[in-house]
């Protein structure tokens, strides 16, 4: 976009100095430069100690303590279940004792019922 003339009246117009950065002539500067010798080497190599465990120790470690917590879980399942098939047998043992208690009572009255009912005069049932 621009023509030779803007470029050329561009070129020959004067810049002028910003107060905030004065030029080079107006101040004594001093460039910064590396010190003689120039800077020390950068280490960019990162300095870690070797592991004591490699990947394989590791993974073996893993899986030994999951599988050791999971035998625990699967042989804890077993027991509970082993103890709750142990209460269920004990209460039906002690309902079938009470059962049993109970149809003694029922066939006492019962039988003390019939008794009377056939000692009346007449013996008959009604």
């Amino acid at each position: 976009g621009s023509t030779a003339s803007e470029e050329s009246q561009r070129k020959q117009k004067p810049r002028q100095q910003s107060p905030e950065f004065p030029s080079s002539s107006m101040t004594d500067f001093k460039q910064d430069m590396p010190p003689p010798g120039g800077f020390p080497k950068v280490r960019w190599k990162r300095n870690i100690p070797k592991s004591r465990f490699n990947g394989p120790m590791i993974y073996a470690g893993f899986f030994a303590i999951t599988g050791y917590g999971l035998w625990r879980v699967v042989t804890g399942n077993r027991a509970e279940t082993i103890k709750r098939k142990q209460i269920c047998e004990e209460r039906t043992r002690r309902l079938e004792d009470l059962q049993r208690k109970e149809n003694v009572k029922t066939f006492l009255k019962v039988r003390e019922i019939l008794d009377a009912d056939f000692s009346k005069p007449g013996g008959e049932h009604h």
